[in-house]
């Protein structure tokens, strides 16, 4: 076996298509690797920052593995640097004939870029955690916040938490009973909502976005860059995804932003069938976090939310998800960072509650 790796090309689009099949049939892999070479959401733009670029790896012609590589700007402190995004899919997931194949992606993407993150959902136990770990990647789990809107829906569609048919009768009897109703009552108590907050849905990121940008970024030890022209890049209008827009006014002053999405799942493994609301990402400044917080989840339970979710790292933003109401649940979202990227921000420990990671980061906002 002499594995070639080469940038997609698009002779090798039927490859591709091929392979995408082949994972699919073997696994519960929902994921489609990008079947043309051109990125439908992040295109390689002269003068443009922001791009993904996609690899293969191909075997006597044929494709057993690929990886996406997103290039973006981030700033650490006082720099700005482009650093890549890593996600890879591999017939290792399956066949042990390609079991070192994974290392061989990695390797590759490590070349091209040394300076290199992953996100995923999952676990530490799941195969790329576990190789990342090996390779000394620095990997620990970004925290997860959840609101419930509607009990007896939450109760009904819970499906992390009705695994056992003890559990099940359980969460039926509190929905039914109307004993859930005490969870909102709960929810209700803990909230602080700030006055004078008010969420407009606008179409795009226009040069107020800036004004916020510029605010605020001095607050984050570690964010991506999220100016007006980064924002209608990655959340541009015309991308077939339901996002919603919203800026945050403090009275007549713009406080912040959030990106939404308010989607009715279907027999989801996580969901089942609730329509949930998620803040996909978000920025301000620390003080005004709890107010681009309450806006966005007014905004999510007027919209019919059952349940709303997020995921958020700094700790401004974890402590406006508690003040909003929000409770903290198993987080199973992940990061990990390259030894040079680890290295770059020594030391990291103390500043891991300072890095701004949300949703909307790596691949953008998969599996809400």
């Amino acid at each position: 076996m002499a594995i070639v790796l080469r940038p997609h090309s698009e002779e090798l689009s039927a490859e591709v298509n091929a392979f995408n099949r082949r994972v699919h049939s073997a696994t519960n892999l929902t994921y489609v690797f990008p079947e043309s070479p051109v990125s439908v959401w992040l295109p390689k733009i002269v003068g443009r920052s922001i791009f993904q670029e996609f690899f293969l790896a191909l075997d006597d012609g044929t494709v057993r593995g690929a990886y996406i590589l997103k290039h973006q700007p981030y700033l650490m402190g006082n720099e700005t640097l482009s650093i890549g995004y890593y996600l890879p899919v591999s017939e290792g997931l399956f066949d042990r004939k390609y079991a070192s194949l994974a290392a061989q992606l990695l390797i590759d993407c490590l070349r091209r870029q040394p300076l290199l993150y992953w996100l995923g959902v999952g676990g530490m136990e799941q195969p790329l955690p576990k190789m990342l770990k090996a390779a000394r990647w620095t990997l620990w789990t970004i925290p997860f916040y959840f609101r419930v809107v509607r009990p007896r829906a939450f109760l009904h569609n819970i499906e992390y938490l009705r695994r056992t048919k003890r559990r099940k009768v359980a969460l039926d009897f509190l929905a039914y009973s109307g004993l859930g109703l005490a969870l909102r009552g709960y929810q209700a108590l803990r909230t602080k909502t700030p006055r004078g907050i008010s969420a407009e849905l606008v179409p795009e990121f226009g040069k107020w976005a800036d004004q916020i940008w510029l605010a605020g970024r001095s607050e984050y030890k570690v964010t991506a860059v999220r100016d007006a022209e980064s924002l209608q890049i990655l959340y541009r209008p015309e991308v077939p995804r339901s996002f919603i827009r919203l800026r945050v006014k403090d009275g007549s002053r713009d406080a912040g932003w959030a990106v939404c999405l308010n989607t009715k799942m279907k027999r989801d493994e996580s969901f089942g069938s609730m329509r949930l609301g998620s803040i996909v990402d978000c920025f301000a400044r620390g003080d005004d976090a709890g107010k681009v917080v309450a806006a966005a989840t007014s905004y999510l339970e007027a919209a019919g939310a059952d349940l709303i979710v997020t995921n958020q790292s700094h700790r401004d933003w974890r402590a406006a998800m508690e003040r909003a109401g929000y409770f903290s649940g198993p987080s199973r979202y992940l990061i990990a960072l390259s030894p040079k990227l680890s290295q770059r921000l020594e030391p990291l420990e103390p500043k891991k509650d300072g890095f701004h990671i949300t949703r909307g980061d790596g691949d953008g906002p998969i599996h809400l």
